[in-house]
């Protein structure tokens, strides 16, 4: 693995390849360990509607935790991406650092999305019997 970073990696991205060289000899020293994550158990089964490839498929057809939990592995995407310095002086909060938290503003922008799409969802339909049959 040295040898590829060395070889093929330094040469376009020498930073990173540095960052690699120097994780890689710490780990290899027993400086670092490897971090390995145990959850305990296995995730639970997905919960499938059985109209799952109907045209006539709405989000009311699926189990509300599976909805939380899809929704849930699409916003990890993009919190996965934030950089721990995009929150640095809430750069995301400052017009003239903005540039700086790409990341964290498209997180907020993602959410913001979805909280309006939820709120619409419940506000829709007339008559409180379907708000709450929806909550």
């Amino acid at each position: 693995l040295k040898d590829f970073i060395q070889q093929t990696i330094i040469e376009d991205h020498p930073k990173q390849a540095k960052s690699l060289l120097t994780a890689l000899d710490a780990w290899a020293s027993g400086e670092k360990k490897l971090r390995i994550v145990d959850y305990g158990e296995a995730p639970p089964e997905p919960k499938i509607p059985r109209n799952v490839f109907s045209p006539k498929l709405s989000w009311y057809d699926v189990d509300e935790e599976e909805l939380a939990r899809q929704l849930t592995l699409l916003e990890w995407d993009y919190y996965a991406k934030i950089k721990p310095t995009e929150f640095l002086n809430q750069a995301w909060n400052k017009p003239q650092l903005r540039h700086l938290a790409p990341n964290v503003l498209t997180l907020i922008r993602k959410f913001n999305h979805l909280s309006e799409w939820v709120a619409t969802k419940i506000v829709y339909p007339k008559g409180i019997k379907a708000r709450v049959k929806i909550m």
